[in-house]
């Protein structure tokens, strides 16, 4: 790799913590195999380019996208909560008790990836 990998202004995240995001800011001229970072919390830095990955723009925008919709998600969720607790239950006993059933939800989760152990217990 070397700083033409990185451009000025591309996206970059930590390989140990896909979480901390930053922009390429510039290439420090004492030491080629470094490029300068400001990250989205506002921390500067110079890291070396095997601490970082390049990020897509579009996988960044697509990232952007799925967590809307995990957000959309979870206010649904919040919604029949409430709805449950309306009259004076909720989705847990509501579920238990074959009133309602999550086998959509569990197969989405599951499709998804996601994995529980006590999730159907």
């Amino acid at each position: 790799m070397s700083r033409e990998d990185f451009p000025v202004n591309c996206r970059v995240r930590d390989n140990d913590d896909h979480s901390n995001k930053g922009t390429v800011i510039g290439h420090p001229v004492s030491n080629p195999e470094m490029i300068a970072v400001e990250w989205d919390n506002g921390e500067l830095s110079k890291v070396s380019f095997d601490w970082v990955e390049k990020i897509d723009e579009s996988l960044e925008k697509d990232f952007k996208e799925i967590e809307d919709k995990l957000k959309q998600a979870a206010e649904l969720l919040n919604e029949a909560q409430a709805l449950a607790e309306k009259q004076g239950t909720d989705l847990n006993t509501l579920h238990y008790d074959g009133e309602i059933s999550f086998t959509e939800m569990f197969r989405a989760l599951d499709n998804g990836g996601w994995s529980s152990s006590s999730m159907r217990c």
